[in-house]
């Protein structure tokens, strides 16, 4: 059991384990990228609220967010680097930028990039 006497860490902490769970999910039904993230935008967005119906006008709903994006970006990347078809010679860096961008537009408009 982790415990965390910070509110800021719990939070990220509850933030990080929902998605998780997401992430596990997509996995595991295989489900087309905007279904996923919208959902966990969806999930990052609640979280943002909450702490500012805590702490109105809190700069740290901001920072949260970012966290929250960064760690579901994480695991999308990885996720990418593993499932997507790609060149078994493609650079891994590459790969990472390609996973970046696709989970940025997606994450930021809701649908595939053209």
């Amino acid at each position: 059991m982790v415990e965390s006497t910070d509110p800021i860490g719990t939070i990220i902490g509850a933030g990080k384990s929902i998605i998780q769970a997401l992430h596990e999910r997509y996995d595991r039904e295989r489900l087309d990228d905007t279904e996923h993230l919208s959902a966990v935008k969806a999930a990052i967005a609640g979280i943002k609220l909450y702490l500012f119906e805590l702490e109105p006008g809190s700069i740290q709903a901001i920072g949260i967010e970012e966290v929250l994006k960064s760690h579901a970006r994480n695991l999308y990347i990885q996720a990418w680097q593993l499932y997507e078809e790609k060149p078994e010679d493609e650079d891994p860096i590459i790969a990472a930028d390609n996973a970046t961008y696709y989970f940025d537009y997606i994450y930021e408009h809701g649908e595939h990039p053209d």
